[in-house]
């Protein structure tokens, strides 16, 4: 037993939203992604939602107290304190897109010394996404920084 459901990578990004529903609607428009799953709590409202953009699965909930922990929005916090990464196979045309729905440039896309063709934008939500594009002859020597050998 591998411990995770199948099509789940070990890590996992768990992205805390004001509203699940919009966040959905948005990464739908922006990033293509596509809904897999939407928990819905008594009062209709999404209280655990997953999606997948490519082959990454990304959840998503609400702003909940749990144990303790006080889990907050970034638009809330007033600061993102985390980062999403893609590698994509057109850099330029995903951050288009997801500027067409709505997401602000935070760096346009660039070549970059280690080999990549990246640039970033922020959701309406607070979270920072960054796509690349990886092209490994313009950085031979990164070509293998995670390989599986």
């Amino acid at each position: 037993m591998q411990g995770r459901p199948d099509n789940f990578p070990t890590v996992t990004p768990y992205l805390i939203v004001p509203d699940p529903a919009a966040a959905i609607d948005f990464y739908v428009a922006a990033f293509g992604a596509r809904e897999i799953y939407r928990q819905a709590r008594p009062d209709g409202t999404i209280g655990h939602a997953e999606i997948a953009i490519d082959d990454s699965p990304i959840m998503l909930a609400p702003e909940f107290e749990f144990g303790g922990v006080t889990t907050r929005a970034p638009t809330n916090l007033g600061a993102a304190s985390a980062h999403v990464f893609l590698y994509v196979p057109d850099v330029d045309v995903r951050l288009e897109r997801a500027k067409a729905a709505g997401a602000t440039e935070v760096m346009p896309a660039a070549d970059q010394p280690h080999g990549d063709r990246m640039g970033g934008v922020a959701d309406p939500f607070g979270h920072v996404w960054w796509f690349a594009t990886f092209y490994p002859d313009r950085a031979p020597e990164m070509k293998t920084r995670f390989s599986k050998t």
